[in-house]
Order: structure tokens, then sequence, then C-alpha cells
């Protein structure tokens, strides 16, 4: 229903008596309900330009706890206008019979147009001062008994809940507000910390976050009032400053120097990591339907500003390619260089690597779609193809950035793997003052370039859908059945080589795919048979989460999720993202995983080694941190990104682990050539490491969850769901030297979190979703600079 067109319909006031309906008890739980406003979804507390509002404008619902929509029933919908300063309200419209349309199987329903109208829509007369307000819309399920010939005396002032006792209406099943404008003396900065229940999250980390409901979602009934949050526009009151530049250095990249990773760690996180305790699991949460009760709360808006995406993105088809960079002003730069304030160090292999804080924050929006009009996602994997430092101490360079399968809240989809090319400028900020969100993400500014698919070498492309069938060539490969013939590849690591050929992980197998520089499929590494997955003697590579999985090999979903190269591109290493069916414990947690070393200066890739990686755990329910990535930085260090799921992208706002780890081989046991490689002969039975086989350990080196340094970029953990929570889940590293002569063995480190498609405005394949998380996540980067000695 557009607005719009209701509005020039609805010019008289009529009353009629609308035909009573059968309407399914309730309970007081409330229904969850978004405004759409040109095809992107607006929760309570969101901000848009008050010319827009309601323009096209209807209401989305969905199934929650206790109550079933059907549609056999009719809402009265009331909206209102209050300015923030006042509470005066004045009746916008008000309407009721209207009908509701089902947008398919889990998809929610849709407020049709009004039998009956009470009050046709009318903007009030507002004078600009009193900018902002905040315009409401209560929705109520009908009961038989509601009484229309109600007269409407007069618009202002008007009190919702005496209208809708004379309506009989009982309590609204919803309540919508957003904050509408600005005043022309707009604050600074504001927050809300509405009360929040946690919702339910799927098996990549995401779930509900609190967009929409007006309501408590422990209690049902609507919030009493709203906690709006003011926008900022303002820059930030310290310029942005860098220190002297860097060469082009990355780890995946044969004959590019070493580097390291920083850490901000702070103690209320490290202290919380057990690295001793033996258990071990994932970080994601349970299923999750996309028929949910979503709790109250601050609402993640759209990418950029909400206002601006009022005035964008139809229901049509979307544009070719999105511009990702920020509208607010780019911090400029200065060569104070990093504070040692915000140093952190760590004695690694007796040698000192310094962590000197957050530099950079950037975003792609989680709405921008790609080349093929697909919505962008990031961070499983990241490589730095060009790195530049240019004479005004900023920086400029070319990324390339890898999604997974897909967008698969509910299901897998047929999604092509690709790799994104992206342009950046990052402008080191290393002040004092803590940066508004939106400014913050120029020290990193990000554009969208171009993707490159890949494919076979007759022009069949991969496909997310989950692998239920198997290829029977030489090497066995994943298909999603017999007459689909694709390889279903859910894409993770990411190594670029001299010669622009790459190596990428996948999940499914797992498996390490070549493709040339042009997309195109060259070769397969099997790896052995400890972590191939099988089910009664038969390989299984279906990641279906509703059946109990393989009997060996690698978990679910817990593929090669770690792949990186020795700087001389002869050494390809790849880690599995957690320990293997035969190595879990009583709780189905896999602490010790496995990295396999492969010699690629050949034709033909060859396992040189095979070791065992002890991951570590919660401190409080011993689950194992995964890990998600790993980057090479020399012959006797490396890093690996261990962490929880929790954070935008999940239902539990305050993620407790995020960290860099260093590590390397010495002492640890090889167990190439033998039954815990070749055959599946587990390393720890019922989680306990066998007393032959000594396992890396890693040592903390990077809390990337930091309060001060997040702070810094106007970031947080924990709290509201709004656009500056941390992404849940971050995957990808890359380093590059600063070159500053005064610190040879400074690097930036560059980590990209996977938002995992989640976006109220996505397309795939042609067709428009809106993911069951109810907001759109930006895909979140940030860069450090650390020392690697």
């Amino acid at each position: 229903m557009r607005v719009s067109t209701l509005a020039s319909s609805l010019t008289t006031l009529v009353l009629v008596t609308s035909t009573p309906i059968s309407v399914q008890e309730r309970t007081t739980t409330n229904i969850v309900a978004r405004h759409l406003i040109k095809d992107r979804q607006v929760g309570h507390g969101g901000s848009i330009e008050y010319g827009h509002v309601l323009a096209s404008t209807s209401v989305y619902l969905e199934d929650s706890e206790g109550v079933a929509l059907l549609t056999s029933q009719n809402f009265t919908t009331i909206i209102v206008e209050t300015p923030l300063n006042n509470d005066v309200a004045t009746l916008v419209a008000a309407w009721g019979s209207q009908p509701i349309f089902s947008l398919g199987s889990g998809a929610g329903y849709i407020l049709g147009l009004p039998e009956h109208v009470y009050a046709p829509f009318q903007f009030p007369t507002l004078d600009h001062s009193a900018l902002p307000v905040k315009v409401c819309t209560y929705v109520y399920v009908e009961p038989t008994t509601a009484l229309t010939n109600v007269t409407i005396d007069a618009r202002e002032p008007f009190v919702v809940e005496d209208f809708a006792s004379e309506l009989q209406l009982g309590q609204p099943v919803t309540e919508l507000c957003v904050r509408l404008g600005e005043a022309s003396s707009p604050t600074t900065s504001g927050g809300s910390s509405p009360t929040s229940t946690s919702g339910n999250g799927d098996g990549n980390g995401s779930g509900n976050d609190n967009v929409g409901s007006g309501g408590n979602g422990n209690s049902g009934a609507p919030s009493a009032s709203l906690s709006i949050t003011p926008s900022s526009s303002s820059p930030p009151a310290n310029p942005v400053v860098p220190s002297a530049g860097p060469t082009y250095v990355s780890t995946s990249v044969a004959g590019s120097s070493p580097a390291t990773h920083p850490t901000s760690s702070s103690p209320s996180h490290s202290s919380t990591v057990d690295q001793s305790s033996d258990s071990a699991s994932s970080s994601t949460s349970s299923a999750v339907s996309s028929l949910s009760a979503v709790p109250t709360g601050t609402p993640v808006s759209t990418s950029s500003s909400v206002a601006a995406s009022s005035a964008s993105a139809s229901s049509s088809s979307p544009s070719a390619s999105t511009s990702a960079s920020s509208a607010a002003p780019i911090p400029s730069s200065t060569s104070t260089g990093p504070n040692p304030a915000y140093e952190t160090a760590v004695s690694f292999a007796n040698k000192r690597f310094i962590n000197k804080g957050l530099v950079g924050l950037g975003a792609i929006p989680g709405d921008a779609v790609d080349s093929f009009g697909e919505t962008i996602s990031l961070g499983s994997a990241i490589h730095l193809k060009s790195f530049t430092r240019e004479d005004d101490g900023s920086y400029s360079g070319v990324m390339l950035a890898q999604p997974d399968r897909g967008h698969n809240t509910d299901k897998t989809t047929d999604y092509i793997a690709r790799r994104h090319q992206l342009t950046f400028t990052l402008n080191p900020y290393y002040g004092n003052t803590s940066l508004e969100y939106q400014s913050a993400k120029s020290t990193f500014d990000l554009k969208y370039d171009s993707t490159l698919r890949y494919h076979e070498a007759d022009g069949t492309p991969t496909t997310g859908l989950d692998a239920q069938a198997v290829r029977n060539d030489t090497k066995p490969e994943p298909i999603p059945s017999s007459s689909y013939n694709h390889i279903s590849t859910d894409a993770e690591g990411l190594v670029v080589l001299a010669d622009g050929t790459s190596y990428i992980s996948d999940e499914y197998g797992p498996y390490i795919w070549k493709y040339s520089a042009e997309g195109i499929l060259l070769d397969t590494i099997v790896p052995p048979k400890a972590v191939l997955p099988y089910t009664n003697g038969t390989l299984d590579f279906s990641s279906d989460k509703t059946v109990k999985g393989p009997d060996t090999g690698r978990v679910k979903n817990q593929g090669f999720e770690g792949l990186t190269v020795s700087t001389d591109g002869q050494t390809l290493y790849a880690l599995l993202q957690s320990g293997t069916r035969q190595d879990l414990d009583s709780n189905g947690e896999g602490r010790y995983t496995r990295m396999f070393v492969y010699d690629i200066s050949g034709s033909t890739p060859t396992l040189l080694h095979a070791y065992v990686v002890k991951l570590p755990v919660t401190n409080g329910k011993g689950k194992t941190l995964a890990q998600s990535e790993v980057i090479y930085l020399s012959e006797d260090a490396f890093m690996l990104l261990s962490r929880d799921g929790k954070g935008n992208g999940d239902d539990d706002s305050e993620s407790k682990h995020k960290d860099f780890m260093l590590f390397n081989f010495d002492g640890a046991t090889d167990i190439v050539d033998t039954e815990y490689t070749d055959g599946v002969k587990p390393v720890s039975p019922g989680g306990v490491l066998d007393s032959s086989i000594t396992a890396i350990e890693p040592t903390q080196f990077i809390d990337i969850i930091d309060e001060t340094q997040l702070a810094r970029f106007g970031l947080h953990n924990g709290g509201d769901f709004d656009v500056s929570l941390i992404n849940s889940k971050w995957e990808s590293t890359a380093i590059a030297s600063v070159e500053d002569p005064a610190f040879p063995n400074d690097y930036f480190l560059f980590s990209f979190s996977d938002n995992d498609f989640i976006t109220t405005n996505g397309y795939t394949n042609g067709e428009h979703y809106v993911d069951a998380y109810g907001a759109t996540l930006d895909n979140q980067a940030l860069v450090w600079r650390i020392t690697i000695p």
C-alpha cells in the first residue's frame, strides 16, 4: 500500500459499519511490525526526512510468539504526530477494516487498503523550528465488537488511548515510531538504551535484532515511550592524523614482506578467554524462523543515512552498482602518529609484537548491489591487491573482498561464488577525540568497483545451494543434485598469487579450489580423509542443519575457514574452523582443529605437514572460539582470528571474545602420514588431546572489541542494536607496510566483517528479499596499526 495513493483516495470522512470478523484469540505478546518506506524497513527510533514520511508507506507484520496472523483478520491503524518538545499529539490518519495480505511462506504480511476511514491522511501544518517530531503508528487487531460510527471532532489535541477506547480496540499489537526531520539547530549526538530480549540466531551467527516492535518482548505490553536518537552530521572536533606512508605488503602475494597484527587488548575481555580448559564449540546460535517474535529495541537503519534511504531503492530492479563512499567529510591527515597511551604489546617467540590501536573504520552499505544486481556482502576473505602512500600522508589502494555462499538465513540459494574489487582511501586517525560513526567511516573510505564470478572451464558457474549429491569424477565434488550439476561452493579463504591465479578454500568439501585470474577453475586440492565428511562410509557434503551430519570429518559449516600463503608463494596453509566430528567432546565442542601445509611450487600440490591447533574457549561455558582466518607473518609467526558470534547480526549485542592470536609450529607434533591424518583416528578422543600429540597453542594479541578503541570511531559493543554496533562476524585479514622510516616494522592490519547479506532490501538471482533479522547491516571494516618485529 502506498499512502500517497491512499491519501488522494481518502478525501472525505466516510463513516460506515464494518462487517464483523472472526478473530483468533490473541495473547498480550506483540506482533512484529515495521514501516516499509520505499521498500526499506524503518523501525521505531529511526530517522527520516519530514518530506518523505509515510509518503510511500505500508506496514509489514510478522507472526510472533503466541500470535498467528490470519488473512481473515482486519486491523485498525492510527497515526499520530508529536513534536519532541511537546506532549500534544496531532492525528495524522486513522482507518479501519484493513485486510492483511500474505507475502508468501515465511515472508510476513502487509496491510492493504482500508475499507473504512475514520480520518483521511493529512499532514499537520508544522513550523520548521518545531522539528524534529515523532510520528507513531499504532496497529490494532479489530475485535468483532469494534465500533465504526465515531466522529473525529478535532485532530489536535489527540489522545490515542481515548480514541482506541471509543472503538473498543484494547491495546495495540504493535507501535512504531520514527523521528522526522531535523531542527534548525540540531543537537549533536544522543543515544537510547531500550530494553531488549534475545531472539534466535541461525547457523551463520545471525538472528533477530530488536527492530520495529514498540512492545516489550517479555511482557508483550507496548512501551509507554520510545527513545529517540538524534543524528549528528557535525564533523569531528579534531582532524585526522596519519604517519608517514607504507609500501605494499600482503601475506597472500608472493614476494611481499611479512607483517603482523596488533592488539588493543582490554583486560575486561582478555581475562575471560580460557586457553587451558578443554572444550570446544561453534560460536553460532540456534536456528531461527523468519516468523518469530522480535523484542523492542533501537533499530539498525538502512545503509548510509535513513533520510537518503527514503529517496532511493525502489521495488523494481536494483541499480547496477552502488558507490559506498561516506557522505561525511573526510578527516584530514596529520603526522603526529600513534598515541603511545593506546599501545598494547605481547611477547611471542622472544619478540615484542605491538598493537598501536585502531586507525581506520570503513563500510559498504548492506543494501548496496554489485554489477550483477545482487546484494554485496564482504569479509569472508580479503586480499590487498595494491597499496600506495600519497604525498599528503594518506594511502590509496585496491582490495579484493570475497563473500561466502550467499543469503542463506532460511535456506541456501543459487548464488554464484565471486569476489569483489574495491578501491579505497585510508586517512589514518590517531586523535583522542571520539568520532561519530558516519564521519569515522571516511577514515577508510571504500568504493565498490567490479565483481568477478567463479566458474568451470565450460562456463558452468558455481552455486551456493546445499551439496546433497556428489559428482563422481576422479576428485569427487559436492553438487546440489545430479540434475543440477554445479559445484556447491561456500567460499571462505582467499590467496592470490603473483601470477594472478588464486586459491579459494571452501566449507562444503572442505576443498581448496584453484582459479585462473579470469575466475576459471584450474585444479582442486582434496584434503586427507581425516577431514572429509563421511556418513556410513559415504561422502556427505551436505550442510543441512536439520540432520545430524557426518560421522567423521569436518563439522557442518566448519570447513577450511582459514587460508594463507608464504611470502614467496611456495607454501599454502589451510586451517579447519574447528575440530572434526571424531574430535568432539561430550558437549559437541571441537577445540582441537587441524592445519595442513602444502607445497604449491610444482604442478601438483603436495601435503608436507599436518598439525593440531588448540583453540581458545570462553571462560564461562567453555565454548570453543572457532577460528575465522589465518595469515602468514613470517616463518616463525602466524596470526589467526578467533571469535564468538555475538554483536550486530546476532540476537545478543554484546560480544565477549574477538581476538587476533599469534602462533607458530615450534614444538608441535607433525601428524602427516599417520592414521590421525590419512585415517579417522581422533587426535582428541572425547575432547581430550591424545598424550602422544603436542598441539599448537596460540597467544592472544589483539582484542578487537576494546571499548576505548571502538569508541574513538563511533562504534560500540553491546547495548543498542543500531548501525554503529560492531558486527558479529569478523572473518578476514590483510596487511601492508606503513612505510614509516622511523618505524620500519610497522604495518596496517585490515579486517572486514561478514554481514551475512543481512538487509531488508536485498536482491539475489533477480529476486527481492527481506532478511528475517529485520535490519540492514553495514559491511564494516577496521584498520589497526601494529608492529611486527
